[in-house]
């Protein structure tokens, strides 16, 4: 009898474990949909330029889903058109923080790209732009990540310090230098500004992850350099 009393206990505890399994499991779902749905609205809002509400919605979606990375950027462009620039700030880094959460957000590495360069605008406009400037400086200088200094560069890029980006651009190039975004990017930017030796440098980075890229060729052959070949024309 004390046996079968106690697998009968176990069985009702094991029971009720996974109903409480199955309803937690139901309840996230519906978070989900809700955080969805919710996003949706936040997009009408922010469509119809209504700025203030798309923000406030977006918040709440992000409460119902603490990992809904796009709930979090679209938040922060929400409070970026309103001028809003520390909060945007901070709803854009919370964004980045998050996608690793998810495999989605893993994934998309495309819209991190977008984030990181929406975040260097917003701080780029920020009252502030100075002392974040000054602040990834130091990170990059403590322990140096290629983001970090991807987005130091981007800062200084749109503050207007063409130097200070040349100098961030070439070190994020030499940290991930099979990172064909980042090279293509530098090297466009450094040939606009006559920097030949230094876009050639990072051109042709960028054309040895992706020789078929347009923009690259194009460039690699404005500065006179051949495809393929390290030599310029002129050698």
């Amino acid at each position: 009898m004390p046996l079968f009393t106690s697998k009968k206990v176990i069985f009702v505890i094991a029971s009720a474990a996974l109903a409480g399994s199955m309803l937690f499991a139901t309840g996230c779902g519906d978070a989900l949909i809700y955080a969805k749905e919710t996003r949706g609205q936040g997009m009408a809002l922010y469509n119809e330029g209504n700025y203030g509400d798309a923000a406030a919605t977006f918040a709440n979606a992000t409460r119902q889903d603490p990992r809904d990375y796009k709930s979090y950027y679209f938040m922060g462009a929400s409070y970026e058109a309103q001028r809003a620039y520390q909060q945007a700030i901070s709803a854009y880094r919370t964004c980045l923080d998050v996608m690793p959460l998810t495999l989605e957000g893993k994934s998309n590495i495309s819209f991190r790209y977008h984030t990181i360069d929406s975040l260097a605008t917003a701080i780029s406009k920020s009252e502030t732009s100075s002392q974040e400037a000054a602040s990834l400086e130091r990170k990059c200088k403590a322990k140096a990540s290629v983001e970090d200094q991807w987005l130091l560069a981007k800062v200084c890029r749109y503050s207007g310090d063409a130097d200070a980006a040349i100098d961030a651009y070439n070190k994020a190039v030499l940290i991930a230098p099979d990172n064909f975004t980042i090279a293509k990017e530098a090297g466009l930017y450094e040939q606009e500004l006559g920097q030949n030796n230094r876009a050639t440098f990072a051109l042709k980075k960028a054309f040895a992850v992706n020789p078929d890229d347009p923009q690259v060729n194009d460039a690699l052959r404005k500065l006179g350099v051949v495809a393929g070949s390290g030599s310029s024309e002129s050698d």
